[in-house]
């Protein structure tokens, strides 16, 4: 709980909905190229998202690579270019993602 603190406290959440209709909750350290995703709560404040984090929500377990590939989509869809690194489970079901994102922007094709 004091990592998730450290890491993410202030920092504020948004609700994303993967290609796959499941709602996440995803709080995004920029400084730090970590992203920190659960599944999807009501309300928007990181406060209460880190308040909730022991409450667990007994989804069980879900493969690393399931929010693997949510962090891929939700950068994506910020119009950053990152790939995704480490994938660790901080307290079922919370994975934080570390990604690296590139300096260069798109090329355009013409």
């Amino acid at each position: 709980m004091n990592y998730v603190q450290a890491k993410y406290q202030g920092l504020p959440s948004v609700e994303f909905v993967g290609t796959s209709g499941t709602n996440y909750r995803i709080v995004d350290n920029p400084k730090e190229s970590r992203l920190l995703i659960g599944p999807g709560l009501a309300g928007s404040a990181t406060q209460n998202f880190v308040k909730g984090f022991s409450t667990g929500s007994g989804l069980g377990v879900t493969p690393p690579v399931v929010f693997r590939d949510v962090a891929e989509e939700y950068l994506k869809s910020t119009g950053k270019r990152c790939e995704t690194r480490d994938v660790t489970l901080v307290v079922d079901p919370y994975y934080e993602v570390r990604y690296k994102c590139s300096l260069r922007s798109p090329r355009m094709a013409f």
